[in-house]
């Protein structure tokens, strides 16, 4: 498991979370309700979605090391355009989703630190460039700017906490 630091492994946490009330009210037929709805909470409330990038650490319990980092990989709501007031400010730009259960558990095994993290997310961009119609060295650097774009709101915020 991680060894890098709270982040991470509070982070996977959530995700586990998430993904097992996700799997298991989906199967008795509940209906999760539309991230556009401004009243919106997924099943478990692990899925961090209030997390914002300026939140201190301890000060609520939606903020600091429990973050959406993983469960952001997986959903396709992004928090920065969600209807609540100021979202776009505060909040991330989550254009990810997606991302393998391979992938996931590569990197929660993995990853010692946010580079490492970064490191392990870089392929799966790549394909998905490359099914979108990407050579392979545009889809490479399409991928890594967009890996180091997802994980650079999580290294400042681990740096100054």
């Amino acid at each position: 498991m991680m060894k890098y630091n709270n982040t991470l492994r509070e982070s996977w946490a959530s995700y586990v979370g998430w993904e097992l009330s996700r799997h298991y009210y989906t199967s008795l037929r509940w209906v999760e309700p539309s991230p556009s709805d401004i009243t919106y909470s997924d099943f478990s409330g692990e899925a961090r979605q209030g997390w914002k990038r300026t939140d201190r650490k301890g000060v609520k319990k939606d903020c600091g090391e429990y973050s959406p980092l993983f469960v952001d990989l997986r959903d396709d709501h992004n928090q920065r355009h969600h209807p609540w007031e100021n979202a776009y400010s505060i909040y991330l730009d989550d254009d990810v989703s997606g991302i393998s259960y391979t992938t996931i558990n590569k990197i929660a095994a993995e990853a010692n630190n946010l580079d490492d993290f970064r490191s392990i997310l870089t392929p799966d961009f790549t394909r998905q460039f490359m099914l979108n119609g990407s050579g392979v060295l545009e889809a490479m650097d399409k991928a890594a700017e967009k890996a180091r774009n997802y994980v650079t709101p999580y290294v400042t915020w681990v740096s100054n906490h």
